[in-house]
């Protein structure tokens, strides 16, 4: 294995590599103890090497500076914008001038390559849960696949690309495409059905499709709520808003998801353009200083630091015109490629990460989002062609 190798199998680990380098105490705040070293590294690397993208740089930084615009209204403390954009400032010109200088098909096999041992350690993981032991695990009470990933629903965003793309490839990644689909289902989360369904209705698109689509779904969904896990986070929030008798006790993630939900939309209703970014987790204790608590006490302020999920911490940050900006991106990107086959598996891959993380999980920096986002970006300013990659 030669050096451009091991920079590629790095690079597409550290998409994973959360769960088992996390430190939560080392600076007073979350950071990867690979991922975080492993882009500085990157940094410095591609400056070295001269294919470090500084007009990218330049651009970015611009928009960061913009980003501070909200601030002025929100009048909220200024210390999450400094924590989400002093990193991004570093990681994401990085990741995007290592793809742009990068062969894609080439990242993607070894994205493929390491995510097929990833979801292998997930299925002898489960194996072993079934019979009482856990490896890689904190939840032993139950048989939920996560693998080396933190958990069953983060799971689902960082493999879910590969997925789509083994989808697309399947005659060079038939054995990956079963594996990573197996351990996908095996978490067990509504995380990973609800993405996989929403993903493919996206590829599906014809009227014909969703004609049997859509109704296949319903039956799966009362299929679904007829057990206990799935029931308990669906029909609560359900009952949040159009039950009568619902009496205002929340646990877990329908308490996370409604919390989250609440700050998020009285932020974007505050200001077109929402708090600012990195402002949720202040907005969030704001918020319930003004407003009664719909849970239980000790989960106050479960998942703020988040906002639970993407597209309820782009709400909250952005506001209602940074969430029509998100979604636009990626309408006018397909509108864009939807007649180049190879760069639209790209994108769907992708999109996969941002579809699941607008479920659960709302950081901009863990999980590969930068990687992710950046796939786009290159596709779509560098005009790569893919198909000369196959």
């Amino acid at each position: 294995m030669n050096f451009k190798q091991i920079i590629s199998i790095l690079f597409c680990f550290s998409i994973y590599s959360r769960g088992l380098f996390l430190n939560r105490g080392l600076f007073g705040f979350d950071i990867d103890l690979f991922a975080y070293p492993f882009f500085i590294f990157l940094f410095f690397y591609l400056i070295f090497i001269k294919k470090f993208r500084l007009r990218f740089f330049l651009v970015f930084f611009i928009i960061e500076l913009i980003l501070f615009f909200p601030y002025f209204f929100s009048q909220l403390p200024i210390n999450g914008y400094f924590k989400v954009c002093l990193p991004l400032l570093l990681i994401l010109p990085s990741v995007y001038s290592y793809l742009h200088n990068q062969n894609l098909y080439y990242f993607f096999k070894n994205y493929i390559k390491v995510s097929k041992w990833v979801a292998i350690i997930g299925l002898v993981q489960f194996a072993l849960k079934i019979v009482g032991v856990s490896i890689f695990s904190k939840y032993t009470n139950t048989v939920d696949l996560h693998s080396i990933v933190t958990e069953p629903s983060h799971y689902v965003v960082v493999m879910l690309p590969a997925f789509v793309f083994t989808y697309f490839h399947y005659k060079s990644f038939k054995k990956e495409f079963w594996i990573i689909l197996i351990s996908l289902i095996l978490t067990f989360k509504v995380t990973a059905f609800l993405s996989l369904f929403i993903i493919y209705i996206i590829i599906k698109r014809k009227i014909r499709n969703l004609i049997f689509i859509l109704p296949l779904g319903y039956l799966f969904y009362l299929y679904i709520i007829s057990f206990d896990q799935f029931s308990f986070r669906l029909l609560s929030i359900l009952d949040f808003y159009f039950s009568s008798r619902f009496k205002g006790i929340l646990h877990g993630t329908p308490l996370s998801f409604l919390s989250n939900l609440n700050v998020a939309i009285e932020s974007a209703n505050s200001f077109l353009f929402g708090g600012g970014v990195g402002s949720h987790p202040y907005a969030y204790d704001l918020y319930f200083k003004k407003n009664e608590w719909i849970g239980i006490d000790y989960q106050f302020g479960i998942n703020k630091n988040s906002g639970h999920s993407l597209t309820i911490r782009l709400l909250s940050e952005f506001g209602y015109a940074g969430l029509i900006i998100f979604i636009s991106f990626f309408v006018i990107t397909f509108n864009k490629l939807k007649h180049n086959y190879h760069l639209l598996t790209i994108l769907f891959a992708a999109m996969a990460h941002f579809i699941a993380k607008s479920i659960k999980l709302g950081g901009y920096i863990d999980f590969g989002t930068p990687i992710f986002l950046s796939l786009l970006l290159v596709i779509i300013l560098k005009k790569h062609d893919l198909k000369s990659d196959i």
